[in-house]
């Protein structure tokens, strides 16, 4: 019989990156409706939180797209242009809002771009998507036009690239978690909230489209390792949040002071991280005690199938 869970969770790397790629499409295109619409829950989830930005949007969109084609494309499509087009296209337009803001950051005055009306639609200031959302766009515009260019070592390559977006792109979830607007808003223009859940969810794709990089094979594998990190890596994820969240909720409730926080945090996530591996590491002795178990049975049945072979050809040998 199925557990019920089996239906709900992905088999493969594959399934998670189609998975995540559909989230992706789902908060982009959600967000473009409410910029139609004038819909603030889809634009913002909260009003006084900032909204995502169009451009920002279509170039999720056009990330998402340009997944989708190494999925289904055959190589020898993935390495043209035309396949390519849709996350070269995201990294010109993140290029590009760096370069506004560095120009902006030392003339001290908003750059001019009355001569260039096209590049006015997404680079106004009302209209111009964050320097930390720019800055991630050209990191996993590179790491895809390195996976569409094909072979392991570019693969390699797009992973160890994508890491530090991975990490900044974590951290906007994390920072309105736990109240510190500070950590996604640079140069005092924040990320809103669905643009890093899109991004943790793109940074997962793009992971999970190559599985055989060093990077991934160590989750991937089938060894006792890739078992213990894939068991350890959802509690590494959750646990910090959870402490570091009741750390500053008590804080802030004055429920204790700095200093006693700090070590209740200590030993929370000692106590925590020792749960977790001994969890872990029961399960994964579980498996290989089943794993041997079943080489043994193997080995029984393949020594009784031999003798029982010997005996029938002595048995025959006396016939004859």
């Amino acid at each position: 019989m199925k557990r019920w869970y089996s239906w709900f969770v992905p088999r493969s790397g594959r399934s998670v990156a189609w998975l995540a790629i559909l989230i992706v499409f789902a908060i982009s295109t959600l967000d473009l409706v409410g910029w139609m619409l004038n819909i603030t829950l889809l634009k913002s989830i909260k009003s006084e939180w900032i909204s995502m930005r169009v451009i920002t949007a279509l170039c999720l969109a056009l990330s998402a797209i340009e997944l989708a084609i190494l999925q289904k494309s055959p190589p020898s499509f993935r390495k043209s242009i035309v396949s390519q087009a849709p996350a070269i296209l995201v990294g010109l337009v993140g290029l590009l809002t760096i370069a506004v803001y560095a120009i902006n950051m030392v003339k001290g005055q908003e750059a001019s771009l009355e001569k260039a009306p096209l590049l006015n639609l997404f680079l106004a200031p009302a209209d111009r998507m964050a320097l930390l959302t720019a800055i991630i766009f050209v990191f996993i515009a590179c790491a895809l036009v390195l996976l569409a260019a094909g072979g392991r070592r570019a693969a390699n390559i797009a992973h160890v690239l994508l890491l530090p977006a991975a990490i900044a792109s974590y951290l906007v979830p994390v920072s309105y978690l736990l109240d510190v607007q500070a950590m996604h808003s640079w140069l005092n223009i924040p990320v809103a909230l669905h643009t890093g859940i899109a991004f943790c969810a793109l940074c997962l794709a793009v992971f999970c489209v190559r599985p055989d990089t060093w990077l991934m094979t160590v989750f991937t594998g089938d060894h006792a390792g890739g078992v213990m990190a894939r068991r350890l890596l959802p509690g590494l994820l959750v646990i910090p949040l959870v402490i570091g969240w009741l750390r500053i909720y008590g804080e802030r409730t004055e429920v204790f002071r700095s200093e006693v926080g700090v070590a209740l945090v200590a030993i929370t996530y000692t106590v925590c991280l020792l749960g977790l591996v001994w969890l872990s590491a029961r399960s994964v002795d579980r498996t290989d005690e089943k794993r041997r178990e079943s080489e043994t049975r193997l080995r029984l049945a393949t020594e009784a199938a031999q003798v029982g072979i010997l005996e029938w050809d002595a048995a025959s040998d006396r016939a004859v």
